[in-house]
């Protein structure tokens, strides 16, 4: 075997380190399936002393996630892997329901307060989706359609 033919083993090296830490950002990259909360709107940061945005909050509403209600048009998801209900396919028919959206991690409804009103929030908050509820779905056409010499009646 010739010097030519030999592969130099460090010049290996540098290809697989940048292989290692490009996997390493994939793969780190892709833990959270939560998105972080907004940053507070301006009109919504709280000065010191100034009353609080959310003190008529009535105490059975104080809980660290929101219910929401939804309307889609999505076709429901269809892989047994995936965690979400619908996926990115398209129904004929409207579905709608309610959704659970959960703030991660868990505060507690004073310290959820406290940072939903800051400029710069000190603790990271994301935003998960819970259990959904599909409650109903209106029907394929809603309205039966002939077509006719003169077009769609």
């Amino acid at each position: 075997m010739t010097n030519s033919a030999r592969i130099n083993p460090s010049a290996l090296q540098t290809p697989l380190y940048l292989l290692l830490v490009l996997g390493i950002f994939l793969v780190t990259g892709c833990t959270s399936m939560g998105r972080p909360l907004m940053p507070t709107p301006t009109v919504y940061q709280q000065d010191p002393g100034a009353s609080a945005l959310f003190s008529e909050t009535p105490p059975e509403r104080q809980t660290p996630h929101l219910e929401l209600l939804y309307i889609t048009d999505r076709a429901p998801e269809t892989d047994s892997d995936s965690a979400l209900p619908y996926g990115e396919a398209r129904s004929r028919a409207l579905a709608f329901g309610t959704a659970q959206v959960e703030m991660v991690p868990a505060l507690t409804w004073t310290e959820l307060e406290r940072q939903s009103q800051l400029r710069d929030r000190t603790r990271k908050v994301e935003l998960e989706l819970g259990q959904v509820d599909e409650i109903g779905r209106f029907p394929r056409e809603s309205y039966g359609i002939e077509v006719t010499p003169a077009g769609f009646a």
